[in-house]
């Protein structure tokens, strides 16, 4: 069987994949966005946790570096080709929500 098809080494003809080779292709990009969504959203969580930290300890160098590492993720270019949700909108989000907990706290 004689092909023209000159996709390089390696490369399979389109015209003569199977149904099993593009419903494996179908689960490995169903499987990249679910890597891609739990980066982002393991991102968020810590996040999350490191204004906490901070939030009980302003001056924990540590914690500092850690939430500037992950606001220069969320404003990278690595980010902008996982998801297209707006960074500084997961951000704000999150840091109303850890000022909303840290205000419910001094009240009890």
């Amino acid at each position: 069987m004689s092909s023209t098809y000159k996709g390089g080494p390696g490369r399979k003809d389109p015209a003569a994949l199977d149904n099993n080779t593009i419903e494996s292709s179908c689960i490995n990009y169903d499987g990249a966005l679910n890597l891609a969504e739990a980066i982002v959203v393991q991102a968020a969580r810590d996040y999350c946790i490191v204004l906490n930290q901070l939030k009980f300890n302003k001056d924990d160098e540590s914690a500092e570096c850690e939430k500037d590492k992950i606001e220069r993720f969320f404003h990278s270019s690595w980010y902008n080709l996982l998801t297209n949700v707006n960074a500084d909108y997961i951000l704000k989000r999150i840091q109303q929500t850890v000022n909303r907990r840290m205000k419910s706290d001094d009240y009890m």
